[in-house]
C-alpha cells in the first residue's frame, strides 16, 4: 500500500487539478478498502486460531477415554 501511495504522489505532480483530485479520491478509496480487508482477514485468522485451539483441547480431553 505504501508503494501505491508513493507512486500516486509522484504521478500526481504531472496531472491537472481534476485528475489529481480523482487520483487522490481513488487512492483514498483503495486505502479504505485495504484497511477493511486486512481487518477482516485478521479477525478471520483469530477465529481460525481459536477454532484450532478448541479442536486441540477437545482431542486432548477425548484421548483420556
Amino acid at each position: 500500500m505504501s508503494d501505491l501511495t508513493s507512486l500516486s504522489g509522484q504521478i500526481s505532480a504531472t496531472l491537472d487539478v481534476n485528475d489529481q483530485t480523482t487520483l487522490k479520491e481513488t487512492v483514498g478509496d483503495i486505502n479504505s478498502r485495504w484497511t477493511m480487508i486486512t481487518g477482516a482477514a485478521s479477525r478471520r485468522q483469530k477465529s481460525l486460531c481459536d477454532s484450532i485451539t478448541m479442536w486441540n483441547d477437545f482431542q486432548v480431553c477425548t484421548s483420556h477415554y
